[in-house]
C-alpha cells in the first residue's frame, strides 16, 4: 500500500476549523509526493488509457499491489468489487448489484475516468491507442539476428495514381516481424533501420531478387551473405509462359493446359506429361521456355553446391544461343544473381516465413479497411506480429 503524506480525517478537521494557512501547502506536498510515485513505467502506462491521470493510476496499483496474484482481468474486476452479486440457484440466474468489495474510492475514481472517455473525441483515442502501442514497439527493440528476412507489399495509392510499397524485415529465429520500412531504396532502408543495433551479427538475408534489397544487404550487413528466395527464382519464366500461352488459347485462367503449363513435370502423372508434350509439339517457342522453366525445377532438386553450379553453368551457356528474347533475359537475370541462388544450396534458407507476414499484413489491412498513416499501419502490423 501507499502511504501519502496526509490524513483523511486530520484534514477534514482542519478544513471545519478554517485552518487554511495550515491545510494548503499540505495538499500541495500530497499533490507532489502523488506526481513523483507516478513516474515510474508502470504508471506511465496506465496514464496513456484516457481520463486517468497520476492520482488514478497510483490509487489502481496501490491496492493491487503484486498483479502476479490474479490470474487475469476478471478476478482484478472482482478484488475491486465491480462485478454483480450472484443470487442464482439451479438453472435460474439472478444477479444483483454491484458487491462493493474492495476499495470504494478506487471504484469512485475509475468511474470518472468511464466518463472522462465519454466525454473525449475520437481522436483522442486514437492518439491514446497509438501512444500506447509505440510503448510496446519500443519495450521489443533487440539487437540484429543472424538471419533476416526482406520482402515487400503493396501498401496504398498515393498522390498522382502512382503505388507505394513498404519493406518489410522479418526475424527468422524468433518467428516475429522486427521492422517495417517505408519504401524499399537503398536510402529508405538505411535510414529507417539505423537505430536498430548489432548489424555485424547478421550471416544471412533471404530476399526476392531485388536488385536495391542485394544492395542493401551488401552496404548495411558487412558480415551478411544473401540468399535469394527460391519461390521468385522458380517464377521467373512463370509471366512469360503464360503470355505466350494466351496467345494461343486466349486468357482463360481456367484452362487445363495452363495448370499443367506451370506445375512441376516431376509432380504430373504419366497421362498428364504425354498431354503436356503433344500440346507443346505444335508450339515450339512456348516448349523452349517450357524445357527452361522444368530445368529450374530439376536445380532445386539437386543436393550439393558443387552440383547444383555446374547444372547452373551449364543451363546459361546453353541459354547463350537461344534465339528467343525471354531466356536472354533469364540468362543475364541468372547470371547477376548466381552467387546468391547457389547460397541456397549450402543453407536451405527461403523467403517462406516473410511471406506468411505478408499474408498477416494484408489481414491487418482488411480489418481496418486500409490505412492512410504510413505510422500507425506500422505500429498495428508490428503489435499484431509482435
Amino acid at each position: 500500500m501507499v502511504n501519502l503524506p496526509i490524513d483523511t480525517a486530520t484534514t477534514r478537521k482542519y478544513a471545519r476549523q478554517g485552518n487554511q494557512v495550515w491545510i494548503w501547502p499540505e495538499i500541495r506536498r500530497a499533490d507532489e509526493r502523488v506526481s513523483e510515485l507516478a513516474k515510474d513505467e508502470t504508471h506511465q502506462r496506465l496514464m496513456t488509457v484516457p481520463g486517468v491521470g497520476p492520482v488514478t493510476a497510483v490509487a489502481f496499483i496501490a491496492p493491487l499491489d503484486d498483479p502476479k496474484r490474479f490470474h487475469g482481468p476478471k478476478q482484478v474486476r472482482a478484488y475491486l468489487g465491480l462485478v454483480p452479486r450472484e443470487h442464482s440457484s439451479g438453472e435460474k440466474a439472478l444477479r444483483g448489484r454491484i458487491t462493493k468489495q474492495g476499495s470504494g474510492r478506487m471504484r469512485r475514481l475509475l468511474v470518472q475516468a468511464a466518463w472522462a472517455v465519454l466525454r473525449c473525441s475520437s481522436g483522442y483515442l486514437y492518439k491514446a491507442l497509438y501512444t500506447q502501442l509505440e510503448l510496446q514497439r519500443r519495450k521489443r527493440v533487440y539487437p540484429w539476428p543472424a538471419v533476416i528476412g526482406v520482402d515487400e507489399h503493396y501498401f496504398r495509392r498515393g498522390r498522382g495514381g502512382f503505388r507505394q510499397f513498404v519493406s518489410m524485415v522479418v526475424d527468422f529465429k524468433n518467428r516475429r516481424l522486427m521492422e517495417l520500412v517505408e519504401g524499399r531504396t537503398v536510402g529508405e532502408m538505411e535510414a529507417q533501420l539505423a537505430h536498430i543495433p548489432g548489424r555485424d551479427n547478421v550471416r544471412f538475408v533471404v530476399a526476392d531478387l531485388c536488385d536495391p534489397y542485394k544492395t542493401f544487404a551488401h552496404r548495411f550487413f558487412p558480415n551478411a551473405r544473401v540468399v535469394a528466395d527460391k519461390f521468385h527464382v522458380l517464377r521467373l519464366l512463370v509471366p512469360h509462359i503464360n503470355r505466350r500461352r494466351k496467345l494461343v488459347t486466349g486468357d482463360r485462367s481456367s484452362a487445363l493446359i495452363r495448370r499443367l503449363l506451370l506445375r512441376s513435370r516431376f509432380a504430373l502423372d504419366h497421362a498428364s506429361r504425354f498431354a503436356v508434350d503433344t500440346w507443346l509439339e505444335q508450339h515450339p517457342d512456348l516448349r523452349a521456355l517450357y524445357e527452361a522453366k522444368e530445368t529450374l525445377h530439376r536445380l532445386y532438386r539437386i543436393r550439393g553446391a558443387e552440383r547444383a553450379a555446374e547444372l547452373l553453368t551449364a543451363f546459361t551457356d546453353q541459354l547463350a544461343s537461344s534465339p528467343l528474347p525471354e531466356l536472354q533475359t533469364l540468362r543475364r537475370t541468372l547470371v547477376r544473381w548466381r552467387r546468391e541462388i547457389l547460397a541456397y544450396f549450402g543453407t536451405g534458407l527461403t523467403n517462406a516465413r516473410t511471406e506468411g507476414f505478408n499474408n498477416k499484413a494484408k489481414l491487418v489491412k482488411k480489418r481496418a479497411y486500409g490505412y492512410r498513416s504510413f505510422r500507425n499501419y506500422r505500429l498495428r502490423l508490428l503489435n499484431a506480429c509482435a
